[in-house]
């Protein structure tokens, strides 16, 4: 009953103005990152796998500067959720004048990529805009389940464990990992999965002493938790899905440690 009537509060108290200021606020910001990394990709022969991971590090920052600049965690959702309808548009655009304009610049006998695909080192057509879809519309999930149970902290923790943790067991792991983790079809190394266990469990025990008054305990057992299954939940994840599944879990985990503890 507490949590309905918080909801409807909360829903109140969210106006149109205060989505529209925070939308122009985190566009703008992220509008200028992705700038000056694009500028530096023409410019400068970046790795693609780490031009990719600063892309991906640019959307995820999206998350948590909405929740900051936002009234609420309702406006925070919403505007995650209009950045997801502009993206599915935007995206589409963007990707018709790479494609007419790079083949172009090559021609002339410059250096340039082929188009968007080998620019922003897409893997398949439109898994750039589809991976983006789908993280705006889980986290906007996420924080309206975190906020209706008051732990809206819970959204940086999974945020942090995914973004950090993900990056360097790709990056890490292609780069020196030599042993591959026979699972299916899968590409992931035993080194790569070691980062992600051990940068996961930093990152959890050090949020869940940033965010919260937990014992020591409790906050030891909740991180080796979540690094057990961020790691399992990593390797298993196929086609990108792990911007849903790494997220999902950690979020998971916490609520259940609040229930339980």
């Amino acid at each position: 009953m507490t949590q309905g009537k918080d909801f409807i509060n909360e829903l109140n108290a969210m106006s149109i103005k205060s989505v529209l200021l925070t939308l122009l606020i985190v566009g703008t910001i992220t509008f200028v990152i992705v700038l000056i990394l694009m500028l530096i990709r023409f410019k400068v022969k970046v790795a693609d796998e780490l031009f990719r991971k600063l892309m991906h590090f640019t959307a995820i920052l999206m998350t948590p500067l909405c929740i900051l600049f936002s009234d609420n965690y309702l406006v925070s959702a919403a505007v995650l959720l209009i950045f997801m309808i502009l993206a599915e548009i935007g995206l589409r655009i963007i990707a018709k004048i790479f494609n007419t304009v790079l083949p172009k610049l090559n021609s002339d006998g410059s250096d340039s990529h082929a188009g968007f695909n080998d620019f922003f080192v897409e893997r398949n057509d439109g898994e750039i805009r589809r991976s983006f879809l789908i993280y705006c519309f889980t986290q906007a999930c996420l924080i309206v389940i975190c906020g209706l149970c008051d732990d809206i902290g819970l959204i940086l923790l999974e945020i942090l464990v995914w973004a950090i943790g993900d990056a360097l067991a790709a990056l890490i792991g292609k780069r020196w990992g030599k042993r591959h983790i026979k699972i299916g079809d899968s590409h992931k190394t035993y080194l790569g999965s070691s980062v992600m266990f051990i940068s996961s469990l930093i990152i959890s025990f050090v949020m869940l002493n940033v965010l919260y008054n937990f014992s020591f305990i409790r906050i030891t057992v909740e991180s080796l938790v979540i690094a057990v299954f961020a790691t399992l939940v990593e390797l298993l994840s196929r086609k990108g899905m792990d911007n849903v599944t790494i997220p999902v879990m950690v979020t998971a985990i916490g609520l259940c440690f609040n229930i339980l503890m």
